[in-house]
């Protein structure tokens, strides 16, 4: 959607902020949690440029997914398993 919007309008500032969650205690119900929060990330014009050419639509979109999961994965913690 992002790339879309600025591939109508390049004037829009879009900003993509990550979000992470983590629990205390997952498995019980109102348990604390902490919420942290990436840096703004501003869309490249190489990707809305990318996006507007037919042919390399879906490569844009796929990039653009590729930075949101790093952004996300810095402000995530996983574990495996909630018992440790």
């Amino acid at each position: 959607m992002a790339l879309g919007a600025l591939a109508q309008n390049p004037n829009l500032r879009i900003s993509i902020v990550g979000m992470g969650m983590k629990y205390f205690a997952p498995y019980k119900f109102r348990s604390q949690v902490i919420v942290e929060f990436s840096r703004p990330y501003r869309i490249p014009e190489n990707l809305v440029e990318a996006y507007k050419v037919k042919a390399t639509k879906r490569e844009a979109c796929s990039t653009l997914l590729k930075q949101i999961e790093q952004k996300m994965r810095e402000v995530n913690l996983t574990a495996p398993s909630y018992a440790v």
